[in-house]
């Protein structure tokens, strides 16, 4: 068994269209320890760009017509080929847009193995799950509409074509039977998403989605057992000495860190990046103001989360460091320059 201690996981929101983003960053313990944070699309698809993948979970999240950037597909595989895990939420979607929308996004990220979960209703703060691990003619249907039991069905014809791809035994059930109980489909996508080889894909109608409910989107039922999944599957994604970094926004001008322990920082602070070995100076930037501090417990140990306004006196090119140490000398003969 491992001696490292446990680790929050990570969970990334890139946020597509402006009006959902959220600019705390927000600690959580429900249903496991997690932090969150959003990366606005400019800034998601401008250098400088993390040295290393990004670690946890990446939920890309807007209308459908902001999936058809150009670089939205470039974003989605980076994750994708540096193994993290991925999540597709489209809102402002109605109950006969949603099965055009998925072979839209499946067509525009080149992945194949997207697969559609659920479509969402949020009324207060709970969300009504039309989900796709039963079919279209299961019992919970009885009284439904046609046109919400003939979206069901599809939705579970995908899901099942889907997993079958890489589950012999449920691919021989599905074409022997016609028929998988709903428990072991949940069961073989989660595995799948363990794997990473299958991504889940959301729907969320209407304007049923703003940004004071992100967080509360991770409440709902099935992503709360993604999140467990991812979070186990992870293993112990520990932080470096000093900072690791999680992201950016405004160009670089604000950086968001986290910390292993209950780390001191101030204003006025000088850190340094630590790039690679070839570089010969390394990346610095001061500190102008603590916009967010959180400490918190994962486990027995404790973590140091924080947002930044920094001001860099040496700015990375196209790479940022993801390890940062506080430097207790600042950089002789050097202005600082805002990023």
């Amino acid at each position: 068994m491992s001696s490292q201690p446990p680790n929050p996981l990570r969970v990334e929101f890139t946020i597509l269209d402006d009006k959902l983003f959220k600019e705390e960053l927000v600690v959580k313990e429900d249903p496991i320890p997690h932090i969150f944070h959003c990366t606005p699309y400019t800034d998601a698809v401008a250098p400088p760009f993390p040295v290393d993948g990004k670690k946890g979970l990446s939920i890309f999240v807007g209308r459908l017509e902001q999936f058809r950037k150009v670089e939205v597909p470039l974003l989605w595989n980076l994750d994708k080929n540096r193994g993290r895990h991925r999540i597709v939420v489209i809102t402002n979607l109605r109950g006969k847009g949603f099965v055009p929308a998925f072979r839209n996004i499946q067509n525009h990220l080149g992945d194949s193995l997207i697969a559609p979960i659920s479509f969402l209703r949020r009324r207060g703060k709970e969300w009504d799950s039309l989900d796709f691990f039963s079919s279209g003619e299961s019992p919970s249907m009885e009284g439904a509409a046609p046109r919400l039991k003939r979206l069901k069905q599809r939705g579970w014809e995908t899901v099942v074509d889907r997993l079958a791809l890489g589950d012999a035994e449920l691919k021989r059930q599905y074409f022997e039977e016609l028929m998988v109980e709903r428990q072991q489909l949940q069961e073989a996508f989660l595995r799948g998403f363990s794997d990473r080889r299958i991504s889940p894909m959301i729907g969320v109608a209407g304007q049923c989605l703003q940004k004071e409910h992100l967080g509360l989107l991770l409440q709902e039922g099935m992503i709360q057992r993604l999140l467990r999944t991812a979070h186990e599957s992870s293993g112990y994604v520990g932080v470096s000495p000093g900072w690791t970094f999680l992201g950016k926004r405004q160009g670089a001008g604000e950086l968001i860190l986290m910390a292993e322990g209950s780390v001191e920082i101030k204003e006025s602070d000088v850190m340094v990046g630590e790039g690679k070995p070839t570089v010969e100076r390394k990346s610095e930037f001061l500190i102008s103001k603590i916009l967010q501090r959180k400490s918190f417990c994962c486990g027995d140990a404790e973590f140091t989360l924080v947002r930044v306004k920094v001001e860099w006196r040496y700015p990375p090119s196209r790479e940022i460091p993801v390890n940062w140490k506080q430097n207790s000398t600042r950089s002789a003969g050097s202005q600082a320059v805002h990023g």
